[in-house]
């Protein structure tokens, strides 16, 4: 390295020669520079600012790609260890190392993975401070998918990649730059201007990849709405990310269950209702996807949040639900046992859900599986009578909705016509009628009121 240094150091000739000697040396030996790998780069960054002539600038440029094809997962872990913003030569050190669009793919799965990783384990120096790790790897990121011929390459790595980069520009919202710096290079066509903001930065990298990777129709389009500013600002990034959900919809379905998973409820919450909306939206991908959309429905529905995630968790639920019909598959006994607990809840918006996707059940129900929702709705008598007069009248009227939908499975057809008699406008107590009926003609039901 001291001769190295020294050439690159001399008149442009011994300079020119320092660069041949260079890559002479890395590609008869390259294998045997593992360890030499943070002083090469070390060397060859000190000296780029001073190679004005293109010719001995490239020798450079060619001497890391070479590297990298020895060591590639050390040379990205030193580039990655550059300060930020990125200055224009750690710029061009990321291009050089496309090398061909295989070669390409391979380093983002390299950083796809360090965005991850430590996404999930690198913390920033202070609460409004983007994270290093993860801001790096966007940035090399933006680097390399700017230099693909091909955008259909991106096609296996891409919903993967464009979860991490929504994910990575939901982390960066309203923070700083983890280091002083410049400014960088902004998104052509006035997508957004970037100037050391890790938000702006992440979205560059995301509108690069949607570009690359899905069409520049796409890209174009989310510029029309406005998505862009949306995202950026904290009080309405999850009206963005809705947005940017919907745009993304055919190309890449399986950005939904990561966002149904995110810390932010906001998001989470317009997440679901996305998800919800594949079933009039796109029916095609709804059938397609359908485990997948049902799980992570279930899990937002479910699994403890806020009332509001899981709220809209139910009324997506409801919709995909509807809209499979019996082709639901077996998932709906999950959501049979589930539901039920929150007859009851606090929340009126949640119970009204509650009832909605218990009625909603009835529709989707396969011959094997009629005796399995009787069950179901023998035990939730109690609860579903007391509400049929629920002091709140949506909560009253999914209630309703859901007992005339259940009954025809228990055989009651007293309680039907009195149920449709009391929905119609009756004075007399409509759960008196109902459970009156209900002990004249099936006492066996009434057990457990």
């Amino acid at each position: 390295m001291t001769l190295l240094n020294g050439m690159l150091r001399a008149s442009p000739t011994c300079a020119t020669a320092g660069g041949h000697w260079l890559l002479s040396i890395i590609k008869e030996h390259g294998e045997a520079l593992l360890e030499e790998v943070q002083d090469i780069l070390g060397t060859i960054m000190m000296h780029m600012p001073t190679m004005q002539e293109g010719c001995m600038k490239g020798f450079l440029l060619e001497a890391v790609a070479s590297l990298a094809g020895f060591h590639v997962e050390a040379v990205t872990s030193s580039l990655l260890c550059r300060p930020l913003p990125m200055d224009s030569d750690t710029s061009e050190l990321w291009r050089a190392m496309s090398g061909g669009d295989d070669f390409s793919i391979h380093v983002l799965h390299l950083l796809l993975a360090k965005l991850d990783h430590q996404a999930e384990t690198d913390c920033s120096s202070a609460e409004d401070t983007a994270a290093f790790g993860p801001l790096a790897a966007t940035c090399a990121a933006l680097e390399i998918i700017s230099t693909l011929q091909c955008g259909q390459v991106l096609r296996d790595m891409l919903p993967a990649m464009l979860r991490a980069l929504v994910e990575q520009t939901s982390h960066t919202v309203g923070q700083k730059m983890p280091a002083p710096g410049g400014s960088l290079c902004s998104i052509t066509e006035g997508q957004v201007h970037v100037v050391g903001n890790p938000c702006r930065l992440s979205m560059e990298a995301l509108a690069c990849t949607i570009s690359k990777g899905i069409g520049e129709s796409v890209a174009a389009s989310l510029c029309k709405e406005g998505t862009w500013p949306l995202l950026e600002c904290p009080e309405t990034h999850h009206e963005g990310v809705c947005q940017l959900d919907e745009a993304l919809l055919t190309p890449a379905l399986l950005l939904r269950p990561e966002r149904a998973k995110d810390s932010n409820y906001a998001v989470r919450r317009m997440a679901a209702r996305a998800l919800g909306n594949v079933a009039h939206g796109a029916p095609a991908q709804l059938k397609h996807h359908r485990t997948l959309i049902l799980d992570t429905l279930v899990q937002a529905s479910f699994v403890p949040s806020a009332d509001e995630v899981m709220t809209e968790g139910m009324i997506s639920l409801a919709k995909v639900l509807s809209q499979l019909g019996t082709s639901t598959g077996p998932v709906i006994l999950a959501v049979g046992t589930h539901v039920r607990a929150f007859f009851d809840h606090k929340d009126d918006a949640l119970c009204t859900a509650s009832f909605a996707l218990f009625g909603t059940l009835a529709g989707c129900l396969r011959k094997k599986w009629h005796s399995w929702y009787k069950t179901q709705v023998r035990q939730s008598w109690a609860a579903l009578l007391l509400h049929l007069q629920d002091p709140n009248k949506e909560v009253a009227k999914e209630c309703r909705r859901a007992v005339g939908l259940c009954c025809p499975y228990l055989g009651l057809r007293r309680v039907q016509g009195v149920l449709a008699f009391y929905v119609q406008g009756s004075e007399v107590s409509g759960e008196g009628l109902v459970v009156t009926s209900l002990s004249r003609g099936h006492p066996g039901a009434g057990g457990n009121l």
